[in-house]
């Protein structure tokens, strides 16, 4: 039995930020890679350098095959990804948030 298989299906954090290569305009890859990560089930929110997504296992690792597949439409991409499995309100204030009632001050 797997660690999955015996927690379940549990929520994970996904924090990812695409880097379009010789592309002339960059935005419409990032764009496409945000939107199709919104299309797999995860709750999107878009910072400055990168993207934080939160859901379902499954969901979120579609929504990394997702991204990915839409930047690199557009040509030359690289998608970094990070995935945290607990502390998703703690992670979610850190990078994007001051005003989390669920995270600690210090």
């Amino acid at each position: 039995m797997s660690a999955r298989d015996s927690a379940g299906e549990s929520q994970v954090g996904l924090q990812f930020s695409v880097y379009p290569l010789r592309q002339e305009h960059l935005h419409p890859a990032i764009q496409a890679a945000v939107q199709a990560a919104a299309k797999q089930g995860v709750e999107v929110t878009v910072g400055r350098l990168s993207t934080f997504a939160p859901g379902e296992e499954d969901a979120v690792f579609a929504a990394v095959r997702a991204a990915f597949d839409a930047a690199r439409s557009f040509g030359p991409t690289v998608v970094v990804t990070a995935h945290v499995q607990e502390c998703l309100a703690f992670l979610r204030a850190a990078l994007w948030r001051s005003d989390c009632p669920a995270c600690p001050t210090s």
